[in-house]
């Protein structure tokens, strides 16, 4: 959170009061998540972005199933709304996915029936997606996706007193989650996914200060375009204002 609000404002003693507000939250503290319970073995490192993506499901969540998608190098998920947890509507949800991004070269799940199905193994095959699954009864092992469902339940938990409709509060958390710079990389996930920022309602707040700094910028760069170079040839006398007793 620190680090996302150091990309728009700054004032004294920033991350202590941060800090502070988030200790005296309610729902963070009812949502609180448990510490890992055993290590995992580590999945190889994705060298860019939708090489591997992660894929399961999340839920309920105030009565409602998710299916989430995780890119393995930049984090950047996507979060789609399922009526029902089919093979089916499964392979449907994929494919408006990847009509955005292409196929990954890999997808990861855990066994779910839905992912073990034959027709699932087809549509992955027609598409040269090599599938992947977790330890059965581990779901760490699928720990990427796991991590962001983590995340993903427990901002809609923290919001339940928030009086919108889910899907607004689903978009607000989004947005956020892909505008904060990750621990590791100190990029935003839009950053290492779309190589580039997303604009967000703070760059409307904060746009004023922006386009200030920007046109003092200008004329700094305008009144130095103004001035020309004294050239001086090898020799030439020249006088010298001596500014501590001013005079030449």
């Amino acid at each position: 959170m620190v680090s996302m609000a150091r990309q728009f404002c700054w004032w004294p003693a920033m991350n202590k009061d941060i800090e502070m507000k988030v200790q005296s939250c309610e729902g963070c503290a009812t949502a609180q998540k448990n510490p890992a319970k055993v290590a995992v073995e580590p999945w190889e490192v994705a060298d860019r972005p939708w090489k591997r993506i992660h894929v399961d499901f999340a839920g309920p969540v105030n009565e409602k199933m998710f299916m989430i998608v995780v890119d393995a190098h930049s984090k950047w998920s996507e979060v789609l709304h399922m009526p029902h947890i089919t093979t089916e509507l499964t392979i449907e949800s994929l494919k408006a996915i990847l009509a955005r991004f292409g196929f990954p070269e890999v997808l990861a799940s855990d066994n779910g029936t839905q992912f073990t199905a034959t027709q699932f193994t087809i549509f992955c095959a027609e598409n040269g997606i090599r599938h992947v699954t977790s330890v059965p009864y581990h779901a760490q092992s699928n720990g990427q996706v796991e991590i962001f469902i983590d995340t993903f339940k427990r901002a809609l938990k923290k919001s339940t007193n928030d009086r919108r409709p889910q899907k607004d509060r689903l978009r607000e958390f989004l947005m956020t989650y892909r505008i904060t710079p990750h621990q590791s990389t100190e990029l935003t996930l839009s950053e290492m996914f779309l190589k580039r920022r997303i604009r967000t309602v703070l760059d409307l707040m904060f746009q004023r200060g922006i386009d200030n700094l920007e046109e003092q910028m200008r004329k700094m760069e305008n009144t130095s375009g103004n001035r020309a170079d004294r050239q001086f040839k090898i020799g030439e006398t020249v006088m010298v204002h001596d500014y501590t007793r001013d005079r030449k």
